[in-house]
């Protein structure tokens, strides 16, 4: 009796549902083929390329162009000025003239050509007149001028202005920023500053002060001296005269 309540009891029985196995998240492109997935990544990469060549070719390749040309330009002038006492000298230039893609324009110091080399279409050099060319040569000495005043300007001002160097350079230091700025003014301009013995003067006193404080009077004399001579050749310059040095030569000086 009990085994046959018992087996009806089991056949009674509700049985129990299962719990449902997880599903995983299905990706947004999982129903794609592997054929479309690799078209997208393809056309991905070709974007990114185009991308890269837009950057080069509008973004960058006028400083890369700009770059390129200027240090060849360079190098070659740097050839030329190494072979200029050479005896094959107009067949070094039209050497590099050929090599190079360039041309090249030398003047004597008056401005009458003496080489010209190269045969580029279009090219500046060949279209220029005498007196064109005398005129950028004119304009590139009043340039180095101007480089020159803005250096010392620089230097100065390091050595002498305790709010511009903020107390970083010692006496030494000081001193070999003004007779730097004192020798670049020396090789451009020479023995006849005009204007410029201003400059001079000034940096003689301060150097002639910084020595004082070293100890070294004889050093401090000897520029004492020197910012005198600089100071008469100043208050004696003529109220218009051409700069005797050949790097400015094509220049006036008018007071």
């Amino acid at each position: 009796m009990k085994l046959w309540q018992s087996r009806k009891a089991m056949q009674t029985e509700t049985p129990t549902e299962s719990s449902p196995a997880p599903q995983h998240k299905q990706s947004r492109f999982s129903h794609l083929g592997i054929r479309w997935r690799l078209v997208g990544s393809f056309a991905m990469f070709v974007a990114l390329l185009l991308m890269l060549l837009w950057l080069l070719q509008i973004v960058f390749l006028e400083s890369f162009y700009k770059s390129i040309k200027t240090s060849s330009i360079k190098n070659t002038a740097e050839e030329v000025a190494a072979s200029i006492n050479d005896e094959n000298f107009y067949t070094e230039v039209n050497r590099l003239t050929r090599q190079d893609l360039i041309c090249v324009h030398i003047v004597r110091e008056d401005g009458t050509p003496v080489l010209t080399s190269g045969n580029q279409p279009s090219c500046i050099l060949h279209m220029l007149l005498t007196d064109q060319a005398a005129l950028l040569f004119r304009q590139a000495q009043e340039n180095l001028i101007l480089f020159a005043d803005n250096i010392w300007w620089h230097l100065y001002n390091l050595a002498c202005v305790p709010d511009i160097s903020g107390g970083r350079y010692t006496v030494d230091g000081k001193l070999e920023l003004l007779s730097t700025g004192v020798e670049i003014f020396r090789l451009i301009f020479g023995d006849e500053p005009l204007f410029y013995a201003d400059r001079l003067a000034n940096s003689c006193r301060q150097m002639a002060l910084l020595y004082m404080e070293k100890g070294d009077t004889d050093a401090a004399l000897e520029q004492i001296e020197r910012m005198a001579d600089y100071a008469v050749a100043y208050d004696r310059r003529p109220a218009e005269a051409v700069y005797g040095s050949a790097l400015i030569n094509r220049v006036t000086y008018s007071a």
